[in-house]
């Protein structure tokens, strides 16, 4: 036990690598797919923007698309990215 400025605690040490670690890559394998085509993975992102304009209170939704060059492709699912469905159109 240490003290800090006369409160004595002991500090919360946990090693939750392994638990989260585990997590964020299976959230990973759902949310990034493969595209064969240019052999990328990508995963779309959501942005909320808000209107600015007078007398509205929206919020505007749109989308961006994260692309990754060196990533691995083993256990993502092949889809074709958006990229190459508007060069192949």
């Amino acid at each position: 036990m240490s003290s800090y400025k006369g409160r004595s605690f002991v500090p919360l040490v946990k090693d939750k690598t392994k638990k989260n670690g585990y997590h964020l890559a299976k959230k990973a394998d759902v949310k990034i797919s493969h595209c064969e085509t240019c052999n990328c993975c990508w995963e779309q992102n959501y942005l909320a923007i808000r209107n600015f304009k007078p007398k509205t209170k929206r919020w505007i939704r749109r989308d961006e698309y994260l692309y990754y060059d060196d990533f691995p492709t083993y256990g993502k699912a092949k889809k074709v990215c958006p990229r190459c469905q508007v060069q192949s159109s």
